[in-house]
């Protein structure tokens, strides 16, 4: 009897992304996490919540960082998370530093490349991250060739 094999659902990532965006915000000494929540609320009279929401200081400058938690870092996913991150960023205060990122299993240079045509960070758990704001500037790149994580989508045309 074969076994199915359940893919994670996002909720279920979460506990791995908030210890990720711990360890990425640890790398910059002058970075002071404040706050870290989950399924946070933007702002209390929206139905909007935020998988993950941080309220740090850099410097002498206070940040919130809005976090969408994907099940896949493919494009497509990375576009609609760049859509409900600008939504959710529209509900922030403008006076104080706000900025976003998504959160995957893997992020391809493809979306990579995405996050930063729209100016929002992205990591993932294989190692990759790019987080750039106010004088904040965080990147690794794992080679895709060495990432287990990586996803690889299986031709519909076989050759025959």
């Amino acid at each position: 009897m074969l076994k199915s094999v359940e893919p994670l659902k996002e909720i279920e990532l979460v506990p791995k992304f908030e210890a990720l965006l711990k360890e990425l915000l640890g790398h910059a000494p002058f970075i002071k996490l404040r706050s870290l929540t989950t399924g946070a609320r933007l702002p209390i009279a929206s139905h909007d919540r935020a998988d993950i929401l941080a309220q740090i200081t850099a410097g002498k400058r206070s940040w919130t960082l809005v976090g969408q938690c994907k099940r896949l870092g493919q494009p497509r996913e990375v576009r609609i998370a760049a859509l409900q991150l600008a939504r959710y960023l529209e509900h922030l205060p403008r006076d104080k530093g706000r900025y976003a990122l998504v959160l995957a299993p893997f992020i391809s240079e493809d979306s990579a490349q995405i996050c930063a045509a729209e100016g929002i960070g992205y990591a993932d758990l294989a190692g990759n991250a790019r987080l750039s704001f106010d004088h904040v500037f965080i990147e690794t790149r794992v080679p895709a060739a060495t990432n287990a994580s990586c996803e690889r989508r299986k031709s519909a045309l076989t050759s025959l």
